[in-house]
């Protein structure tokens, strides 16, 4: 919306409040058109942007979270962005438009006294608030120091220090504002780090940073997960440094003291295998090569001493062995973890393309081993696949009846009469299946299984037998041209005995059930079986549909 309209539509009470407000540090920042500022209201700072492309606003945001279209924060940037066009020296580049009127009475102290009688004051103030004494380092410190491990712990130290003092509780606004120092005075480490990534020194300071953190998660009292996710931005840091050095040669030459360090006697594991597995991620496909080389070695080496990792350690050699086509040369070494189904399935999912057996013994031991019977459906399928390859036709009617009670179908069913050879499990099986679902008849899914079963029998008796207020409409539709040809007169008493519309009953159902019985039977047969009584409604029985519908027709 282009900025007159924009000032136009606003109430003049509010444009009025605008204009008494402090802008500060207006310039434009990241490519042209782009205006960020500080707006001062009362005792609080809010950040606002205001985006331009030639007069027109095509973004804006103000971190004050009001919700009108325009905050008074924005439209007094605007105001000052259209001041500021308006006279000779438009804004440009990075230049700063700050209002002169509307300095506050500090910033006008600040000017007319002696420098010396401000230092002397800021000694003074650093005495008794170590936060500002803080900021004011990290602000005005040249940032050419060499670095050591001491200085790590000591940085983070004082900004815990600097503010809760000595307490040992926290709460979240002073975690959060730790971390935001932590942030600031982290920028020339990582500088530095990032200069000198390939001297071992550089792994001293980490321990140092990561032994920090620990302690400091440790020691304090507090909630939340902002320290977690500085850590976590650290690794990532850290990670992408060491992949991005230059030379291949010395790439590799740090990456193997690297990996050697992280896994020698009383090595700092996680501190550096964090950093690793970032790095990994980032690495071309050639240090890859070199990655999954070395890291097979390693394998090789824990497969001799006997040594056993937990999930998260082995999962990241895993994905590793995957990337380079390498599980079959290390396969020895994995093995699938009790109850650690994301793990076992990316392990399996792999196996059965190298070495299916292996990968079926694998999923009948995990089968063995879950207690809950949902756990087991991801290896069952894999086990149908492989059978289906395999043509285990024994084996794969084994698999369907597994899985029989989470997806019934008839095709499984009579696939597993047909290919089941013990006799005695297949009957008991079958007796299972049609207990379970004969109370179920309102449901077309198991009316499916049920007449479906009793079908592939031929067995049309039962299949009277249990027409009860149970049925569904579906049922006796779908199945209406067996019953009706083994035996047509049984089949219409049982319907107009048995048939009930209850609450959930599909009425679009029985209305074709209706049309299909008028159809298939004389009219005056219906009008005897289907009179209603005292006990039947029009609205609530088979007998008052169907026998109005016969009246209508006369």
């Amino acid at each position: 919306m282009i900025v007159k309209t924009i000032l136009k539509k606003q109430d003049p009470i509010k444009i009025a409040q605008a204009q008494k407000l402090m802008v500060r540090e207006l310039e434009e920042h990241d490519g042209v058109g782009n205006y960020i500022a500080f707006v001062d209201e009362g005792e609080e700072s809010y950040d606002v942007n205001i985006l331009l492309k030639g007069d027109d606003v095509s973004a804006h945001s103000c971190d004050c979270k009001r919700k009108d279209s325009y905050c008074v924060h924005q439209l007094a940037v605007i105001l000052a962005l259209s001041s500021s066009a308006s006279s000779k020296n438009p804004p440009s580049g990075a230049k700063k438009f700050v209002a002169k009127s509307k300095m506050k009475e500090s910033e006008q102290l600040l000017l007319s006294i002696d420098p010396l009688d401000i230092k002397d004051w800021l000694i003074e103030l650093f005495k008794t608030n170590k936060d500002i004494e803080l900021q004011f380092v990290l602000k005005f410190s040249k940032h050419d120091h060499v670095y050591q491990s001491k200085d790590i712990s000591k940085m983070l130290n004082d900004v815990v220090i600097s503010v809760i003092g000595k307490r040992k509780k926290i709460d979240a606004a002073e975690v959060k504002k730790i971390v935001q120092l932590w942030d600031k005075s982290m920028i020339p480490v990582w500088e530095f780090i990032q200069l000198n990534i390939t001297k071992k020194d550089i792994l001293i300071l980490w321990t140092a940073l990561v032994n920090s953190l620990y302690d400091f998660q440790y020691k304090y009292n507090y909630g939340g997960t902002r320290v977690r996710t500085f850590l976590v931005g650290c690794y990532e840091k850290l990670g992408i440094a060491f992949s991005s050095v230059h030379s291949d040669i010395q790439w590799q030459s740090h990456f193997y003291w690297l990996w050697d360090e992280m896994w020698r006697e009383g090595g700092n594991l996680i501190g550096i295998l964090d950093p690793i597995k970032i790095m990994y991620t980032h690495l071309s496909e050639q240090r890859k090569v070199i990655f999954a080389s070395r890291a097979k070695k390693q394998l090789e080496d824990f497969l001799d001493e006997g040594v056993i990792f937990p999930v998260e350690i082995d999962d990241f050699f895993l994905d590793v062995m995957i990337d380079a086509n390498l599980l079959g040369d290390i396969l020895s070494y994995f093995q699938p973890k009790p109850w650690e189904n994301k793990f076992n399935l990316k392990f399996i999912y792999a196996l059965k393309e190298i070495e299916p057996q292996i990968a079926i013994d694998f999923c009948i031991k995990i089968i063995g081993q879950n207690v809950k019977l949902d756990y087991n459906l991801p290896y069952l399928d894999v086990l149908e696949e492989l059978f289906v390859k395999f043509n285990n036709l024994d084996g794969l009617a084994g698999i369907k009846m597994d899985k029989f009670g989470f997806y019934p179908n008839i095709a499984d069913f009579i696939f597993i009469m047909e290919h089941v050879d013990d006799a005695e499990i297949k009957n008991r099986f079958r007796s299972n299946v049609l207990a379970r679902y004969r109370n179920s008849l309102n449901d077309p899914l198991y009316v499916d299984v049920y007449f479906g079963i009793l079908a592939y029998e031929k067995n049309y008796k039962k299949m009277l037998e249990v027409i009860d207020y149970n049925i569904c409409a579906y049922a006796l539709l779908k199945y209406w041209d067996l019953i009706y040809a083994y035996d047509k007169m049984k089949f219409i008493k049982a319907i107009s005995n048995n048939f009930h519309i209850q609450y959930d009953t599909d009425m679009d159902e029985v209305d074709l059930l209706i049309d299909k019985i008028i159809e298939s039977y004389d009219h005056e047969l219906l009008r005897l079986l289907f009179k209603p009584d005292s006990h039947s409604t029009y609205l609530r029985t088979l007998k008052g549909h169907l026998f109005n519908r016969l009246e209508q027709k006369n």
